[in-house]
């Protein structure tokens, strides 16, 4: 059980250095992936920027805390 276990470990570590090393692609990025990527990017910054929007007033009042009365505001001044 212990050889096993032993290969097992050894067979894992090799494939973990040969996907954290792997060897030159020569791989093509033709324009068309590159506007891909960019119109993800787009999106995603829209999709932010909407869930922002959306949600800002739950945000900004769990930042600010519990809402204050008109009478605490007063009593300040």
């Amino acid at each position: 059980m212990k050889r096993v276990r032993n290969f097992l470990g050894l067979a894992a570590s090799v494939i973990i250095l040969i996907l954290v090393f792997p060897r030159s692609a020569h791989a093509y990025v033709d324009p068309g992936t590159g506007s891909y990527v960019l119109q993800i990017v787009i999106a995603g910054i829209a999709a932010a920027s909407f869930s922002l929007k959306l949600f800002w007033g739950r945000i900004r009042a769990y930042f600010s805390g519990p809402p204050q009365k008109e009478e605490d505001i007063d009593s300040d001044e």
